[in-house]
Formats: structure tokens, sequence, C-alpha cells
């Protein structure tokens, strides 16, 4: 049996636009470097002129702005220790309830939970189950049963707590 070699290298010298391309991109990299090294001087000199200047750059400059209330608001959101909030939900709660939406109060700290669970009585489980995570005087607002031909089915409950005292 015969095997043919394949050759895919051209034999012939590099023609006119290869050449052309070759030279478009050295150019392109010389001019790119000469940017970079003018930009590069201009950032020294203009590092030095920074340095040479006997005033710093300050807010007296700048004119004093009223104080707006709404800074003052975004402030104490701020300040509020959320960790405790995340560290009470962080913790799973008994089985069968569900945690369906959470409303954090920062200005007052406080938290509502609604929720889902089989029974009353898990929900109950469930404040119990807050109080112990570390939240303050979890109480049931509301309760639905979603069946009401099962009362002693799955209901969903709303739950108001305490997880962080109001700044003032």
């Amino acid at each position: 049996m015969h095997f043919q070699h394949v050759n895919f290298v051209s034999r012939r010298r590099p023609g006119f636009i290869s050449l052309t391309l070759l030279i478009i991109g050295i150019v392109g990299c010389a001019g790119a470097l000469h940017r970079w090294q003018h930009q590069r001087a201009e950032a020294v000199q203009l590092a030095a002129q920074l340095e040479r200047q006997d005033k710093p750059i300050a807010a007296t400059q700048l004119p004093a702005a009223p104080p707006d209330p709404r800074h003052a608001e975004l402030r104490r959101a701020l300040l509020v220790d959320w960790q405790t909030l995340f560290s009470a939900l962080e913790v799973p709660p008994p089985h069968g309830v569900q945690l369906l939406s959470i409303d954090p109060d920062a200005a007052t700290g406080s938290v509502r939970l609604s929720g889902q669970a089989p029974s009353i009585g898990a929900a109950a489980t469930y404040l119990a189950h807050l109080k112990q995570a570390g939240l303050q005087s979890p109480r049931l607002l509301s309760h639905q049963a979603l069946d009401p031909a099962a009362p002693a089915g799955p209901v969903r409950f709303t739950v108001t707590a305490i997880w962080a005292l109001p700044h003032g």
C-alpha cells in the first residue's frame, strides 16, 4: 500500500498582502508604545506637580451642603445590627414550616415574617423557635386556614418580632 504525503505549506515566497499586514502591525505596535510612553510621562509629571503643592485638596474648596434628613435616616439604617436578624433567620425552622416573606423595618427595629405551617401548633412552635434564635417578643398577628373544610390543616401566618433596638 502506498501512502501519499500531503503538505499544506506553501512553497512560494510570502506575498504582498502578508508583508503589508506585517508592516501595518509593526507600525501599530510602535504607535501604541509611543502613546503609552507619552501617557506615562504625563502621569509622572502630574504626580510630581501634586506632590509640590503645599495645600492638600480638602473639603474647604467645596461649599458646605445643608444637612439632608434623608442622610440621617440612611445613617440610622446603616448603623442597625442586621447580623442579629440574619442569624435568627438562618437557623432552620421546625419541620413543615416554610418562611414566605421577610419585611424588616430598620427604623423601629422590628421584622414582619409571613409563613406557612402544617398546623397552628407548628406555627406556635415556630414562635418559640424564633425566641430561642434571638428575636425578642415574637407575636402571632394573624393566621388563616388554607382549606376552610379542614381547620386542622395547613395555615398561613404572620409574625412580628423585635430584632434590634431603634436608634434615635
